[in-house]
């Protein structure tokens, strides 16, 4: 049986399904635990992606702050851009598109939608090491698809 196979099995039982699609308390469907309030799911990073771009090469006190608190607009998506490769900070603390962040912005910028969108930006975040896991989705799949031998490329 392949991971495929078993994927599908799996959405297949409603019990496990309902379980892992949740949020709620005590579901596991944070199966992106790098989520967070503002990262809800990961259709969240082309917009968190493209809105980061507005600071891009701008140093800290020029970002655009909240009025009512002065915290910075862009700070909540700081450690999702870097953890997901799409930016690195220089040694001036600027930060600027990494080369997989250009080639997102191209992605995100093409006429690519639905399903095959989803899955190329599942694509793009798989190697990212959030919660300072590296390759947390790979470990995750692991754990949900416990299979002798799985085959993940660098």
């Amino acid at each position: 049986m392949n991971i495929l196979d078993i994927y599908k099995e799996k959405n297949d039982n409603q019990v496990w399904f309902d379980d892992h699609f949740s949020l709620a308390d005590g579901a596991h469907g944070r199966i992106f635990e790098y989520t967070n309030t503002n990262f809800r799911k990961q259709d969240a990073f082309p917009t968190h992606f493209t809105s980061f771009l507005e600071v891009e090469n701008s140093p800290r006190t020029d970002w655009p702050r909240q009025a009512n608190h002065g915290q910075e607009i862009h700070k909540h998506m700081v450690m999702n851009m870097i953890q997901s490769k799409l930016f690195k900070k220089d040694v001036n603390d600027l930060y600027s598109k990494t080369a997989k962040g250009i080639l997102y912005a191209d992605f995100i910028n093409s006429n690519i939608s639905g399903q095959e969108k989803w899955i190329i930006n599942y694509l793009f975040l798989l190697n990212g090491y959030y919660l300072n896991r590296k390759n947390l989705n790979k470990q995750r799949v692991k754990k949900f698809f416990p299979i002798r031998r799985l085959h993940f490329y660098p």
